[in-house]
């Protein structure tokens, strides 16, 4: 009897975590009041729809592909454990896109923004709701950040995006 490869018995497992985190997000947002954390995950629905299944057919391609290759190229690249630990838990990477504000532009902000870019994350700064000491150097890091590290986004906007989920 042939036994599984680990990488591909890893990316199995993510696909199976990442399903049943999302099935108790749901479950855990049928009661939740509007507005809460828990009230954004819809309830899971296992009605098939072909219309549906067709339009995200090649996103979900996409996503399995690249947890397979990404678990695949641990077997041959030597990397540290942080690393690995790292693109294992690919699937918090969707989850955990951060919306920094309410840090000083020049200092905190801009130290974790950089940080977070560098660790694959995307992150996305609210304009009005970050501050600096000069109004000067607030603007030239937000110019800075927006064309390097983050999404630099008015309040509006990200209330628009975000609700639009």
């Amino acid at each position: 009897m042939r036994s599984i490869p680990a990488p591909l018995a890893v990316t199995w497992f993510q696909c199976v975590v990442t399903s049943a985190i999302l099935y108790v997000l749901g479950e855990l947002g049928r009661g939740a009041p509007e507005g809460s954390f828990f009230a954004q995950f819809p309830v899971a629905s296992f009605d098939y729809k072909l219309a549906t299944s067709r339009s995200v057919a090649m996103l979900s391609l996409v996503f399995v592909g690249m947890i397979t290759f990404n678990n695949l190229s641990l077997k041959y690249v030597e990397v540290s454990f942080y690393n690995v630990a790292r693109s294992l838990t690919i699937v918090f990477n969707v989850a955990l896109t951060y919306v920094m504000l309410g840090e000083s532009t020049s200092g905190c902000l801009r130290a974790s923004a950089v940080d977070a870019f560098s660790h694959g994350f995307q992150v996305t700064v609210v304009e009005e709701c970050c501050f600096d000491r000069c109004l000067l150097t607030h603007k030239i890091n937000l110019f800075d950040m927006h064309h390097k590290y983050a999404d630099v986004m008015r309040a509006d906007k990200v209330v628009a995006h975000l609700d639009s989920l």
